[in-house]
């Protein structure tokens, strides 16, 4: 590994790393890193893989800043990428697509250039690509070089462990017959005989969790309340999530200009699906979005509207919105039990169950909520109580023994 660039640039990284604002130890800590690579005896590694292992065998204690540091540092030596606060994934790791021979390799991006055809969105295509090279890697590992090897045992050792017991869903193994679908178009004749290969798995409808009236309640009256500990930004936030039922990719997307205070609308243009959405910007979140832009909010040239709290100052990732869905919950005391969800998707499926009790009719919830497919909606339906109690059947008709209601 050529070590040449960092050595002669390590200057630039600190630097910048200082006038970002990055924390002393952080700086510390990458410059303890740096020294490590360029001073190290036997400068014999391949790669940062490499580099990694040794540096956690020389200093065993806190493995999670030193993947940081030198993922910052391999970023920047190899893509010339300066760090920009966010969280970052660690480059090297190599993933199931890159470690599958050429055939396979072949037919996924067939697969995922029909997938592009079709205008699906890039998040549910690397999804789609992640189940079908996790699916051709084990069956390579068993010694399955090409498709023609593959045989019935090599496919249910991936869905079966040893005592026969399946451990695959119903939808994992529905996009493996997809795959295998286009690949039959294709002309792979092996396609078919994988997709007869596949095990049968019972489709279990998953139940939506959502926020009971009582917890809805509760939330309404700290993100009302001016005693509260909550920040105007988290508040924002919050009233974002409880009346819009957005996405938080889509919260922690939105810009300055996506807001037309003259108009009163908030214009989306959703990560998941590509599409623009519009929504009326009611008072109740005009009002706490036009607080935190005056009262709190950094002054930055960002042009995303949610910044984060602390230097360097940077926009809210989606996974900085569960950690202000925790504080919101902490705040109102409820959802503190072990196991209980925390997850911004409560609030979406809270919104849309609470669409569908008042009667709103199934088309208008799509076009808010912004799906893509109208069948999307079917899985909240399982918690519209109110029309499934009028669809309940009574039992006066059916004799039953008193001894049943006994205790």
């Amino acid at each position: 590994m050529n070590i040449s660039n960092l050595s002669a640039n390590q200057k630039l990284l600190t630097d910048y790393m200082e006038v970002r604002g990055y924390s002393f130890s952080y700086i510390r800590e990458v410059k303890k890193a740096i020294h490590f690579i360029i001073c190290h005896e036997d400068n014999s590694w391949e790669n940062y893989d490499a580099v990694f292992i040794d540096y956690c065998r020389t200093f065993p204690n806190c493995k999670r800043a030193h993947r940081s540091a030198i993922n910052m540092i391999a970023k920047f030596d190899n893509q010339q990428i300066y760090p920009d606060g966010g969280r970052i994934q660690f480059i090297c790791k190599q993933d199931a697509y890159s470690l599958l021979n050429e055939e396979y390799r072949l037919l996924i991006d067939g697969y995922k250039g029909h997938c592009n055809s079709l205008k699906l969105a890039a998040s549910t295509i690397d999804a789609k690509e992640k189940i079908n090279s996790s699916f051709l890697y084990q069956i390579q590992k068993r010694g399955c070089a090409t498709m023609a090897a593959i045989s019935e045992d090599d496919v249910l050792s991936v869905f079966c462990t040893k005592n026969g017991r399946v451990e695959k869903s119903h939808e994992y193994k529905n996009e493996i017959r997809r795959m295998m679908k286009y690949g039959m178009e294709q002309g792979i004749v092996k396609c078919y005989d994988i997709m007869n290969y596949l095990p049968a798995i019972r489709h279990h409808r998953k139940n939506i969790p959502y926020l009971k009236e009582e917890e809805v309640t509760a939330i309404k009256v700290i993100l009302d309340s001016p005693e509260s500990n909550l920040s105007m930004r988290d508040k924002a936030v919050g009233r974002l999530l409880l009346y819009t039922g957005l996405r938080a990719s889509d919260i922690a997307g939105l810009l300055l200009t996506s807001i037309d205070w003259r108009r009163d609308i908030i214009r989306v243009e959703q990560k998941k699906t590509g599409r623009c959405l519009n929504l009326p910007l009611r008072p109740i979140i005009g009002n706490a979005i036009y607080d935190y832009l005056v009262k709190e909010r950094p002054f930055v040239g960002d042009p995303h509207v949610f910044i984060s709290t602390l230097k360097p100052y940077r926009p809210l990732k989606p996974c900085s919105l569960k950690n202000i869905v925790k504080r919101i919950f902490f705040t109102a005391g409820i959802r503190q039990g072990n196991g209980d969800r925390g997850s911004t998707h409560l609030f979406r499926h809270s919104f849309t169950a609470s669409l569908l009790e008042v009667g709103t009719k199934h088309p208008v919830i799509t076009q808010i909520l912004g799906h893509a497919s109208p069948k999307s909606i079917e899985p909240y339906l399982n918690t519209d109580f109110k029309h499934l109690k009028e669809c309940a059947i009574g039992i006066t008709d059916f004799p039953i023994p008193e001894e049943v209601f006994t205790i």
